[in-house]
């Protein structure tokens, strides 16, 4: 019981520094190359820190697993406060909704499209050209 908690603990502890270095480092290179928002420099280090940590052999998935699969579970709170932001809105959303609709659709149709495009002619056909 007591061996548990404390391999949860440090699972929840080496989470945190984990974001918290790597908030740190996007941070930092958001100041030497402003062309990528800080948390996606974040996350860009926090994927290639799972990537090195894989590669020496340290299962990241052993020691975070118990941490994420809490945080997921209690995900959907992180979204209150956008539908709230819609609830106040929602004059504008019904006089715009439409629109904002079909933005949202097509923009989200190229991007796949776009992708899968992408993904067909360099996975596939394994072409640069």
């Amino acid at each position: 019981m007591l061996i548990g908690l404390l391999k949860g603990a440090v699972g929840y502890g080496a989470l945190a520094a984990a974001v918290a270095v790597c908030l740190v480092l996007g941070k930092w290179l958001n100041v030497y190359a402003p062309f990528l928002p800080s948390p996606l420099w974040g996350m860009l280090c926090f994927a290639l820190g799972l990537m090195v940590a894989e590669r020496f052999g340290l299962s990241a998935q052993a020691l975070f697993q118990q941490p994420v699969q809490r945080i997921v579970k209690y995900l959907s709170f992180v979204f209150l406060p956008v539908c709230v932001g819609i609830i106040q809105y929602g004059d504008l959303i019904a006089q715009s909704g439409g629109k904002i609709l079909l933005v949202g659709m097509s923009s989200t149709l190229v991007a796949l499209s776009v992708i899968a495009w992408l993904s067909r002619k360099w996975l596939v056909t394994g072409k640069d050209d």
